[in-house]
């Protein structure tokens, strides 16, 4: 009896998980990947108004990097300080790649994107009528 009984939670959990997830449609699709591409285009392009519009004030930004074992960390204003450098150099980083929403659930959504030479993870999520990253992390590629 014991078996039969967790055999039928296997069955079950995994169907509840799969439910947690909730699809994207097209009026929060669009937004949700124009605040990534104010973000990685923006930086790219050292256009300090779209990467301050793409970020929450709360923003952390964290490198992981397997070596170190902790992160470094950078907020917003670290990361349009840093856009702000890259105006005006002939060679600015590659644009993305791939912009791909992972997942969605109501207020949050999980997208990752390729660009170059790092890959970002981002948590976006809508604040009022707006969506602001509120995480990010990355990693080089090797």
């Amino acid at each position: 009896m014991k078996l039969l009984a967790i055999a039928v939670l296997a069955l079950i959990v995994p169907v509840s998980v799969a439910h947690a997830q909730s699809p994207v449609d097209e009026s929060d699709r669009d937004p949700i990947i124009a605040t990534a591409r104010d973000y990685i285009d923006g930086f790219g392009n050292g256009d300090t108004t779209r990467v301050r519009r793409a970020l929450h004030p709360d923003l952390a930004k964290r490198l992981i990097s397997g070596e170190s074992g902790s992160p470094s960390n950078q907020g917003p204003d670290d990361l349009v300080g840093i856009t702000a450098r890259m105006a005006g150099r002939t060679s600015v980083p590659a644009p993305a790649d791939s912009i791909l929403i992972l997942d969605r659930y109501r207020d949050m959504a999980m997208v990752r994107i390729g660009a170059g030479s790092w890959v970002d993870y981002l948590h976006i999520a809508r604040f009022g009528d707006k969506w602001q990253i509120i995480n990010v992390a990355w990693q080089l590629r090797r």
